[in-house]
């Protein structure tokens, strides 16, 4: 998965101890969110990277509810020292992403510090492929 791909080499380009978790299953978001999601996730984390001084940071992506949702936090600054928010044009960009595919980007301190960025998009399982047994297609000419 390219996110896990993008955790395991910001782990080793910045130093950062980032855990990782995904629970996704049969999941069918289509082209335009899954695009939508990874540059998501990767402005978070490279915020992370960049404003936190985050000692670790964790990545979570998971389903319920007929929701696709991902999580990215950290044990850094917070918000209010990192001044994450004042003139964030990528997480700005990335709301306004979200909310085009009817999404939630929310921003808040994470326990027991730190910084925690969640995002949710409707999802709908892959549909699952149709079987035809093998004795539905009778043999011709075998006679």
């Amino acid at each position: 998965m390219a996110i896990e791909n993008l955790v395991m080499r910001t782990e080793v380009r910045s130093g950062i101890p980032f855990t990782w978790t995904c629970e996704l299953g049969r999941l069918s978001l289509g082209r335009e969110p899954e695009s939508v999601v990874f540059r998501v996730v990767r402005e978070l984390i490279n915020n992370v990277v960049r404003h936190s001084r985050a000692q670790r940071a964790h990545v979570a992506l998971w389903v319920a509810h007929g929701r696709l949702f991902a999580r990215v936090q950290d044990d850094g600054v917070g918000l209010g020292a990192a001044g994450v928010l004042a003139g964030g044009f990528g997480l700005s960009s990335a709301h306004s992403q979200v909310l085009a595919l009817g999404g939630r980007l929310e921003l808040g301190p994470a326990d027991p510090g730190g910084t925690a960025v969640e995002l949710s998009i409707p999802c709908s399982p892959a549909p699952r492929r149709r079987r035809v047994p093998i004795a539905a297609h009778p043999a011709r000419g075998l006679d």
